[in-house]
């Protein structure tokens, strides 16, 4: 199981920065999330999606490129985003979400397409880019 994450970490909200981290992990089901427990207690997680293993870097890519193209980076690295106001909080919550259930729908996609392509004979790779494209 992958998950991709949406926080603030205790350092940033403790000096009132409006800045907030984008990441991902992959765990073992039914384990805790060290990941999420490696930051300082106090630090608050706005989202948590899980997603496919497999998926959770393709993911995590695919929301920092939508993020990058619209809130400007925070100064300690490329998974900082300062983000000023609720609302923009609300749209990187919703922009998360909405890549992880095209990412899911896209794996059922390809799994549903491998299975007719070993029925049929057809062209994986034609098919796999243009569900790509809808990614």
């Amino acid at each position: 199981i992958g998950y991709i994450y949406f926080l603030r970490t205790r350092e940033f909200r403790l000096l009132g920065r409006p800045l907030y981290k984008v990441g991902r992990t992959a765990q073992i089901p039914d384990t805790k999330i060290r990941r999420l427990q490696e930051y300082t207690k106090g630090s608050e997680v706005i989202a948590l999606e899980r997603c496919s293993a497999s998926a959770v870097k393709i993911v995590e890519r695919e929301v920092m490129r939508r993020l990058r193209a619209i809130f400007p980076p925070g100064p300690d690295g490329s998974e900082d985003f300062y983000l000023p106001d609720l609302n923009d909080i609300l749209k990187v919550r919703d922009i998360i979400h909405d890549v992880v259930m095209s990412a899911d729908k896209w794996i059922y996609l390809i799994a549903r397409h491998e299975k007719i392509r070993r029925i049929k004979g057809t062209n994986a790779s034609k098919i796999l880019y243009d569900l790509k494209r809808t990614l």
